[in-house]
């Protein structure tokens, strides 16, 4: 039906009035079932969409970027389905630390873990350290410069991952060497890469890992297990 229907010559004002409302009225409802149907489909895009969404604004917008209504923009999505996964932004945000913990340092500690020598999990834990995105690591300490409670769970983290490496180490750190301290050297060096990631070269990296390993681990150490 077209609104130029409504003008029927066969029609009292009254009549035509009544006709254009009814159109109207049609109209809303015509639009309101395709509104709900897309948004429907919308709501299907999966909960981790949402999350890799939120990693490139906090890596190439910022903190500042992780708001409601710049995600759905991001997304071409409504409103309506960012809700459908999230309660609101503070519940988003505790997924992206969540995701980003999970990925950055329990996936990598329990890969590690399941390895029996020491050299081997140290190998590991190297190379799957240095795989992850640096510069979303740097986002993340950026964001814990302007939100206290992301400030708090990165400490966490850090001491989870420092702890872990104070483990590996307890095996062959150098005699008259207190592992603790040693895992904190070996953590500040690995932080202060990410750091410079975009000044140091991956070259770079590996001669001051040479280095820390001559300085902290016994040499020709055999690990037994």
């Amino acid at each position: 039906m077209f609104l130029g229907d409504a003008w029927d010559s066969d029609r009292s004002g009254s009549g035509k009035y009544l006709h254009v409302v009814q159109i109207f009225i049609d109209l809303i409802k015509y639009h309101t079932v395709w509104y709900f149907l897309f948004d429907g489909i919308c709501m299907k895009a999966p909960k981790e969409a949402w999350v890799a969404c939120g990693f490139d604004l906090l890596t190439n917008k910022g903190p500042t970027a992780l708001k409601v209504d710049y995600l759905c923009r991001s997304m071409s999505l409504t409103k309506g389905a960012f809700y459908h996964h999230f309660d609101g932004l503070a519940d988003y945000q505790q997924t992206l630390l969540d995701a980003w913990e999970q990925a950055h340092t329990e996936a990598i500690i329990q890969a590690v873990s399941a390895l029996k020598n020491n050299t081997d999990q140290r190998a590991l834990l190297t190379s799957m350290a240095n795989s992850k995105d640096q510069q979303l690591e740097n986002a993340f300490r950026a964001w814990a410069l302007y939100d206290e409670g992301v400030a708090r769970r990165l400490s966490t983290v850090d001491e989870r991952r420092i702890e872990f490496i104070h483990q590996l180490l307890l095996v062959d750190v150098m005699p008259g060497i207190d592992a603790q301290v040693a895992s904190r050297v070996v953590y500040a060096h690995f932080v202060g890469w990410q750091q410079l990631n975009g000044t140091l070269t991956q070259r770079d990296f590996e001669q001051m890992e040479a280095l820390l390993k001559q300085l902290l681990v016994v040499p020709g150490f055999i690990d037994r297990n």
